[in-house]
């Protein structure tokens, strides 16, 4: 008789897991949203720091689609998660993308351009375009966990495509 209390205390539990990660779902959702909208005016100047090289060094090519289609993914990934189209999957992709920008500003970090060199990360948007490059490296690292919540938290199966509001409140 001991286990019920355990029970009941995971039961309580369960009940909000949809919750946070619907959540997380929508709040990194909307970050990507905004990322994507503020680098699509200013595509030219956003990814000069990319690896911590000028673009010129970089293989055109490389920087060309990362510059051009990196947005656009972006804005995307963002509409899908907040909406909660196929969460699971774009959470996976989002895990993956804040990996490699983690992977980008910690080596512009090493480089010596994390204190004054602003990150372009969230390209024209008034405050956030102004953000350092290790501010952007805390907010990758939430990005990173946020992903992770959803893809351990959120209430559908892995294929889901119906969006989380369109389901009643015993659907799971």
């Amino acid at each position: 008789m001991k286990s019920l209390p355990k029970v009941a205390f995971l039961t309580g539990v369960m009940r909000y897991k949809r919750w946070v990660g619907i959540g997380a779902a929508v709040i990194l959702g909307g970050i990507f949203i905004i990322a994507g909208a503020g680098k699509i005016p200013q595509q030219t100047e956003s990814y000069i720091i990319l690896f911590g090289l000028p673009r010129s060094t970089f293989e055109p090519l490389l920087a060309n689609y990362i510059e051009l289609w990196l947005p656009r993914v972006e804005l995307g990934l963002g509409v899908l998660l907040v909406l909660g189209v196929a969460a699971r999957p774009m959470s996976v992709l989002s895990i993956v993308l804040s990996l490699a920008f983690i992977v980008n500003n910690s080596i512009a970090v090493f480089q010596g351009w994390g204190g004054g060199c602003p990150c372009g990360c969230f390209g024209a948007i008034p405050i956030l375009g102004q953000m350092t490059i290790t501010q952007a490296l805390w907010i990758d690292i939430g990005m990173l966990a946020l992903g992770l919540v959803i893809l351990f938290c959120y209430p559908k199966g892995w294929l889901a495509v119906r969006p989380w509001f369109l389901y009643k409140g015993g659907d799971d």
